[in-house]
């Protein structure tokens, strides 16, 4: 067998291991916010802002490029100016659509997650222990329902009334863990696309 045949299965066989590896994203809150990604031995740090920035970026380059296309339709572009709202709609749909078949893909992991809830007053820390307890409960639940919840023997989940201090203190530690491949995925069906027929159409 020709040694380039061996390079290339070499080659398929590293993009696979590649496209099945597990990453983990990590959540963690002590006093601030930490962010970070493990692929393997590789770390990676996540700034939220800078996401955020980011993604503020790229959603004026989406919108210059759809006015480029518009006004490329020429005509046709009257029309589809006319619906702006039902196009954002479809574009949060396609958005919403990609984001539930990813949940479908991620574990959560609670290793750490605990609330001390504590106010001006009994009746006010009562009232808001009360509603961090359902809100928490309902947060799991919801997500066993779209996605998967591990919860490991040793998770730490607690929601403290505290009646004696008025500092209220938050602490968590969440691992999140996907296949490369279903990231992937997602970040390419999040991506609105034309259908056959309207580049039919423009085509005639």
């Amino acid at each position: 067998m020709p040694v380039f045949v061996y390079i290339l299965l070499g080659i398929a066989l590293l993009i696979t291991i590649l496209l099945f590896a597990k990453v983990k994203v990590y959540i963690v809150y002590d006093d601030s916010l930490k962010v970070y990604a493990k692929l393997w031995f590789i770390k990676i740090n996540i700034s939220i802002l800078k996401l955020l920035g980011n993604a503020k970026k790229k959603k004026q380059k989406k919108k210059e490029k759809a006015q480029k296309k518009l006004e490329a339709l020429g005509a046709d572009a009257d029309i589809k100016k006319q619906n702006p709202i039902l196009l954002k709609l479809t574009e949060i749909k396609v958005v919403l659509d990609a984001l539930f078949v990813f949940l479908k893909k991620i574990h959560f992991r609670f290793l750490k997650l605990r609330i001390n809830v504590a106010c001006e007053d009994a009746a006010t820390t009562a009232l808001v222990y009360a509603g961090a307890t359902q809100g928490v409960s309902y947060i799991i639940e919801l997500l066993r329902n779209i996605s998967k919840v591990d919860m490991v023997k040793n998770s730490d989940v607690l929601v403290n009334a505290d009646f004696i201090s008025r500092k209220p203190e938050f602490e968590a530690k969440i691992v999140l863990h996907f296949l490369l491949k279903d990231y992937i995925i997602f970040n390419y069906l999040k991506e609105p696309r034309e259908k056959k027929g309207s580049r039919n159409k423009k085509e005639d």
